[in-house]
């Protein structure tokens, strides 16, 4: 295959540059547009700030293939942010004014493939849509449609916990449908967004399964967690009832006695939520780069009881720290049953595991061993032979 001249971009860190470095480092990257990009060396800032200026760059791409936007576009940008709009007219305003800077610096890229996320692509593809030289791939990055009706079900179904959630707009979702209308390709993460996606998208559109890449950074041959007489039972990301928090709470209710629980994200439940479990669950908040590397070390079980979820890295992260997870099947087909963990559904099951695994710590610790062991399936290796494949089969 011809070397290719692949722009990739999307606002935010997606999948914390992945797809860029992984293009960067085949000699592929023709350009990463972005939004954000801060290289620390340029900026005085400090604490949380910093931290999530931090996130928003990523040593190995190379400054000169790398377009972000200007100080007074990032200003603009934070602007519309504070004014009194809902989340899904501050997401299209942000997203149209990314297409519309990310077409510009395209134009005299003079790209072979496009690689775009989801719903920062409209504009893009729109222009591109008669490119028949042109590959346009297209991210969707949660399983759909089906993930706002499903926030919505749980809201009507749970609402002591959650505020009420927001209507998306008819305009947020005719730019999803759009997107997916016209790329050439559409990839997702996992099978659950396959099927999800599936009943919302022509039958003509061949949907594409794109695990994640993971970059290992520990080199250990073998591996091995020491516990302690209570077990540590961690749960991380936004703390929201979509992410499955509400099963979580009537875990840690049940088994509060015999295990530590603590919840590692940003608080979306209602505020009495948390005064009302604080008692028998651990607050950390969301943490620094170098928090969530020192939480690895204490959790020994990670809980993903996720109601929906286009992968959730957070999986990948907990087993590179050697912890089982215990996750539904909503999500990114990472947990193998009985080996690695537990595929789970309800809080019983988990209340169910959880008992078996602290009473027998042989499983325990050959659960974590798997789970250490599980990450290799999503090297950069294993990602370039399906990705090689998917390319084959579009630019033949």
């Amino acid at each position: 295959m011809k070397k290719l001249k692949v722009v990739v971009y999307h606002v935010g860190a997606r999948d914390k540059y992945s797809i860029a470095n992984y293009f960067a480092d085949k000699q592929m990257l023709h350009a990463l547009i972005t939004d954000y990009w801060f290289k620390l060396s340029r900026f005085m800032l400090f604490g949380r700030i910093r931290e999530k200026a931090n996130r928003r760059f990523s040593e190995s791409l190379q400054d000169d293939r790398v377009y972000s936007y200007p100080f007074v576009k990032i200003i603009k940008n934070l602007w519309n942010r504070s004014q009194n709009l809902s989340a899904d007219q501050i997401w299209i305003l942000h997203d149209k004014a990314f297409t519309s800077f990310a077409l510009q610096k395209m134009k005299k890229l003079k790209p072979d493939v496009l690689y775009g996320y989801t719903n920062a692509s409209l504009e893009v593809l729109e222009y591109y849509k008669n490119h028949k030289n042109v590959l346009k791939i297209h991210n969707q990055i949660d399983p759909g449609l089906i993930y706002y009706e499903i926030k919505r079900e749980l809201n009507l179904l749970f609402p002591e916990l959650e505020k009420t959630a927001e209507t998306i707009s008819l305009e947020f979702i005719e730019r999803i449908k759009k997107e997916w209308e016209l790329a050439d390709c559409i990839i997702v993460n996992s099978e659950y967004s396959k099927k999800s996606l599936s009943k919302y998208v022509s039958q003509d559109k061949v949907i594409e399964i794109l695990p994640l890449i993971y970059d290992r950074k520990k080199k250990f041959k073998t591996f091995k967690r020491e516990y302690s007489d209570r077990l540590n039972v961690g749960f991380v990301g936004n703390i929201s009832v979509i992410k499955g928090f509400n099963k979580f709470i009537d875990v840690a209710k049940n088994l509060n006695s015999e295990m530590n629980f603590i919840a590692v994200g940003t608080f979306l439940l209602n505020d009495t939520i948390m005064e009302e479990t604080k008692s028998y669950i651990t607050y950390t908040g969301h943490l620094t780069i170098q928090g969530m590397q020192d939480i690895y070390k204490t959790i020994d079980v990670l809980v993903f009881p996720t109601y929906c979820d286009g992968f959730g890295m957070v999986q990948l992260e907990a087993m590179d720290n050697g912890i089982p997870v215990l996750a539904s099947r909503y999500c990114g087909e990472v947990v193998i049953d009985n080996y690695n963990g537990n595929i789970i559904e309800t809080a019983d099951d988990i209340i169910n595991v959880l008992s078996v695994l602290n009473n027998d710590r042989y499983l325990l610790q050959k659960y974590s061993e798997n789970a250490f062991e599980t990450i290799n399936n999503f090297s950069q290796e294993k990602f370039e032979l399906r990705f090689n494949l998917i390319l084959e089969k579009y630019l033949s």
